[in-house]
């Protein structure tokens, strides 16, 4: 796929896709702007980065290129990277995996249940950890005492964000052996 961003748009998405992989940065944020322009976010944000130029305009083509839901709120925007600012970001904005509705129109159906057994089987605990990193979820925000629990509430959170696909592209780089055709 074929973004056209500027080189500071490229760098602006890719700090908010590190931050949120970190866990410094929620899932969703909102960002104001100052009378001078300056932008910050309004709530909590627990990294240092100092984010390159995150001004309206940026944040806007950033959504036009389908990588940052915007909302704007009359004081400022409510921000949320998509799935595909993951998955732009890892292919460094290369060749990234693109769902079959944005190229067909077609949905692909997932079968969640396989998805959970899949990840339940083939990840124990540390590595489920490891893999939420990745995908930029907060490992002590997926509930559950159990491996099949914590799956099966990653997956459900995945899917109420729209970011199913992110989980499932990243879990198939992590285990390439596993045969994930059954998921569909």
């Amino acid at each position: 796929m074929n973004y056209n961003l500027t080189p500071k748009q490229r760098d602006l998405i890719k700090d908010i896709v590190e931050e949120v992989r970190a866990g410094n940065l929620e899932g969703e944020f909102n960002v104001t702007w100052l009378p001078n322009g300056t932008a910050y976010f309004a709530g909590d944000y627990w990294g240092k980065k100092v984010f390159g130029d995150m001004s309206r305009i940026n944040l806007k083509a950033l959504e036009k290129e389908e990588l940052l839901e915007v909302v704007d709120m009359g004081s400022g925007y409510k921000c949320a990277p998509k799935e595909f600012a993951f998955q732009a970001i890892d292919s460094d904005f290369g060749a990234s995996i693109v769902p079959s509705t944005a190229t067909s129109g077609v949905a692909v159906q997932v079968n969640d249940v396989v998805l959970v057994q899949l990840l339940e089987g083939y990840f124990d605990l540390d590595e489920l950890r490891e893999l939420c990193f990745k995908v930029g979820v907060k490992y002590e925000n997926v509930g559950g005492g159990t491996l099949f629990l914590k799956c099966q509430n990653l997956v459900s959170y995945m899917v109420r964000r729209g970011r199913l696909m992110t989980l499932i592209v990243t879990a198939v780089k992590e285990r390439p052996e596993v045969d994930w055709s059954s998921l569909h």
